[in-house]
C-alpha cells in the first residue's frame, strides 16, 4: 500500500484554513485546493493524503476549539480622543479587515506553550576568570 502523499494532506489541511483564518475567502481558497489536488495523480496516495489532511484540519479545529481565538479580535473604533485608533502614515487605511489584528490575542490560550517561561534562557555565564 502505497504511503499518503504529503501534497494532498498539506492541500487537503484547508479545511482548517478556511475556518480559521480565511473564512471570508473560502470560494478561492477552495479552487486553490482543487486545482492543487487536480496536479496530483489519482490513486490510493492521493486519497490517503486528503484523509490524513482532513484528519490534521479536524483534530486541530478540535484542539483548538473555545481557545478564545473567535473573540480575539478586537472592532476598531476611529476617533479623535486620546487613545482612539487614527489612521497612520504609511498606509492611512484601517487596521486589517477593521479589526486590530493582534489585540485581544492575549487572552488566547497559547498552541504550545505551558507556561510563560517555558522557553526563557537560563542565566548569563559567570564571570571569566583568568
Amino acid at each position: 500500500m502505497p504511503a499518503a502523499a504529503p501534497d494532498a494532506a498539506v492541500a487537503a489541511a484547508h479545511d482548517a484554513l478556511v475556518v480559521v483564518v480565511v473564512p471570508a475567502q473560502k470560494a478561492y481558497a477552495d479552487s486553490l485546493y482543487t486545482a492543487t489536488l487536480a496536479k496530483i495523480g489519482d490513486g490510493d496516495a492521493k486519497t490517503q493524503g486528503v484523509a490524513l489532511g482532513q484528519a490534521a484540519a479536524k483534530a486541530v479545529l478540535a484542539k483548538r476549539s473555545g481557545d478564545g481565538a473567535d473573540a480575539a479580535q478586537t472592532p476598531v473604533t476611529i476617533g479623535t480622543n486620546p487613545g482612539d485608533y487614527q489612521y497612520t502614515p504609511p498606509f492611512d487605511g484601517p487596521p486589517f479587515n477593521g479589526y486590530y489584528a493582534l489585540a485581544g490575542w492575549k487572552d488566547v490560550t497559547p498552541f504550545a506553550l505551558t507556561a510563560a517561561n517555558q522557553f526563557r534562557p537560563g542565566p548569563p555565564p559567570g564571570p571569566r576568570r583568568r
